[in-house]
């Protein structure tokens, strides 16, 4: 049974958004018995975040940490989060989103409900109607899914939960990509990939709701965003397929195959199909270069090691030889 919940809110320069998601966690019903904090990440702010958090931390309800990152991403945000939580569970939202109140009720109802589930992705909605459909899933029923399945079906990083021991065995997020990193998203869909490539299953549940009050109402917004879901989705698909995961290699090429396709056929989405594949072609080659940069890193490291060790078995030798007695000169007679 969950008995402590920590949520995990990571934030930049947001302080009025914050606010109101803050205001939405501080209204949650919470059940009787368990623990719920709430940490805030602040990824090196330069509005009134800070205060905010503080005004925040003032009601007691819940217990507010407020921990500082000072490098720059959503993952190394998320990871900051992830080392100062305490709670058994540890369940993830956006400074742009509003919880629903029964969110962390929902939450715990269905881990308890399902002993054997370590993730959970609740319900996304638009906080208002008009909004473009950004981060948003609002199927009505219960679904696990296992490997192979494409990560960004099953949910958003704005309501996902999972529990500390599965951080425990699957890690920390890949600080390669992301929110705030140069290929700009994915790094939820990679944790997400990562943990259904260990064999486990997750689960989306429709019940724990967020809405999401994101403030994209330009077509150029929306764009950007989708340019950079684009650049995620790349990234992943090369990191695995580095790694030899041969369905990240089929489902790049049915993506990239597929908009070729509607270049010919769609004329009215040209320009978001341009970007889509451009975004692809973005990403896989920054992953690329990303992991030649690790792997030359990790080589020269194993080759200091090397050395260092080779260093300490000459000076071993040479001190041995210096410490061995010298022989007396024959005496003449």
């Amino acid at each position: 049974m969950v008995s402590s919940l920590s949520v995990v809110v990571c934030t930049r320069d947001r302080a009025q958004r914050l606010g109101q998601t803050l205001k939405s966690l501080g209204e949650m019903l919470i059940s009787p018995g368990l623990a719920v904090e709430v940490v805030i990440v602040d990824n090196n702010s330069s509005d009134d975040t800070k205060q905010v958090v503080e005004d925040f931390a003032m009601a007691p309800r819940l217990k507010v940490r407020y921990v500082l990152e000072p490098h720059p991403g959503l993952p190394y945000a998320r990871n900051a989060g992830l080392s100062a939580a305490r709670g058994q569970v540890i369940a993830f939202t956006d400074d742009d989103c509003l919880v629903d109140r029964r969110w962390v009720h929902e939450l715990v109802r269905e881990f308890n409900a399902n002993s054997d589930t370590d993730m959970i992705f609740g319900k996304t909605k638009r906080s208002t109607a008009g909004q473009f459909s950004l981060s948003v899933k609002d199927t009505e029923s219960r679904e696990y899914f296992s490997y192979p399945t494409v990560p960004w079906r099953i949910g958003h990083g704005n309501n996902m939960a999972m529990k500390r021991s599965l951080v425990e065995q699957i890690g920390r997020f890949d600080t390669g990509m992301g929110a705030g990193t140069r290929v700009g998203a994915g790094s939820d869909s990679e944790y997400v990939f990562r943990v259904l490539r260990s064999g486990r299953k997750i689960l989306y549940s429709p019940y724990p709701v967020v809405y999401h009050n994101h403030d994209r109402t330009a077509l150029s917004d929306a764009r950007r965003v989708r340019f950079a879901y684009a650049k995620g989705r790349g990234a992943l698909y090369c990191k695995y397929l580095l790694r030899g995961d041969t369905w990240s290699g089929r489902a790049l090429v049915s993506e990239f195959v597929g908009s070729v396709i509607r270049l010919f056929t769609r004329p009215e989405a040209r320009v978001d199909t341009l970007l889509n594949l451009k975004g692809l072609f973005l990403g896989s080659a920054y992953r690329l270069f990303h992991e030649s940069v690790n792997l030359l890193s990790r080589r020269k490291r194993a080759k200091d090691v090397q050395d260092s060790k080779l260093d300490n078995v000459v000076s071993r030798q040479t001190d041995a030889t210096d410490a061995e007695p010298t022989s007396p000169p024959p005496s003449r007679l």
